[in-house]
């Protein structure tokens, strides 16, 4: 079960890791900015993306990085 699973049932996410093309390039772009601890701010102003959509990316990560370490 995927946090987007818990979290609600609305629009499917367009960045994500099983996305295909620009979307995809885009989503791994941010994935690497935040692990190197950068600003959301300036992953915004870098790609031009919400900041609402890197923050849900953002949570993704924590939830998925938090569910592996208690398996």
């Amino acid at each position: 079960m995927t946090l987007r699973d818990k979290l609600h049932k609305g629009k499917p996410r367009k960045y994500h890791a099983e996305a295909k093309g620009k979307d995809r390039l885009i989503y791994n772009v941010v994935v690497q900015l935040l692990k190197q601890n950068e600003s959301v701010v300036n992953i915004h102003r870098e790609t031009g993306l919400a900041r609402n959509t890197i923050y849900s990316i953002k949570k993704q990560l924590e939830f998925e990085k938090n569910t592996s370490q208690s398996k």
